[in-house]
């Protein structure tokens, strides 16, 4: 999936080039309503979104390339701030996202099995547990994202690596050839995490 997304990445520039800002931008919202708020809220029912499919790829690619156009730093009231104030904004909205999506599950164990009713929202609550374009995910994905924006590298390897990346990330995590590099490099992608499993799993991506 990803392989076939990356073919087509050049047509979903051109698509992103040719419409205005206002348009990528009430592009963006549908595409949050569609493929994010109503699988979260529906727990998947309205449209079974795992986040693990083309659309929903070439979605989150959009996002990335309207903020690579259009910073949000620039934009509303974050250009009023200085650079480290929007960065410790950023860094609380990331937090944030990540401290209310694990309350949002412990409520949803919490209430399993209490009743029919709450057993169905624990469901749709724990539905969507693990996408990528859950609603907590993509804010916390976008501060993230705009926290290392803020920053200007002019390290010339820092500039190829970052480059090329994307395309290295699409081509090793297809399943054929991702099992085999796993194998070879003996990484365990089950079991406890250990600062020791983080530590060589990091060497391995090097």
């Amino acid at each position: 999936m990803y392989i076939i997304t990356y073919i087509f990445i050049d047509y979903i520039n051109m698509f992103i080039n040719r419409l205005s800002r206002k348009a990528l931008k009430n592009f963006i919202i549908i595409g949050f309503i569609v493929f994010s708020l109503l699988p979260f809220l529906s727990g998947l029912r309205v449209l079974n979104n795992d986040a693990f499919n083309f659309y929903s790829f070439i979605y989150l690619y959009i996002i990335g390339d309207y903020l690579r156009l259009y910073p949000l730093k620039d934009t509303y009231h974050f250009k009023r701030l200085s650079i480290k104030n929007y960065r410790l904004l950023l860094l609380f909205i990331f937090c944030f996202m990540f401290f209310l999506n694990y309350l949002v599950n412990q409520f949803a164990y919490s209430i399993n099995g209490t009743s029919n009713i709450m057993r169905d929202i624990a469901n749709k609550l724990l539905q969507t547990k693990t996408s990528y374009v859950r609603l907590f995910i993509i804010i916390q994905t976008i501060a993230y994202f705009e926290i290392f924006n803020t920053f200007k590298f002019k390290n010339k390897i820092v500039k190829f690596i970052s480059a090329n990346e994307l395309g290295i990330y699409l081509l090793h995590d297809h399943p054929i050839i991702r099992e085999n590099i796993y194998q070879v490099l003996r990484v365990n992608t089950a079991g406890f995490v250990s600062a020791k499993k983080i530590a060589f799993i990091v060497l391995a991506i090097i």
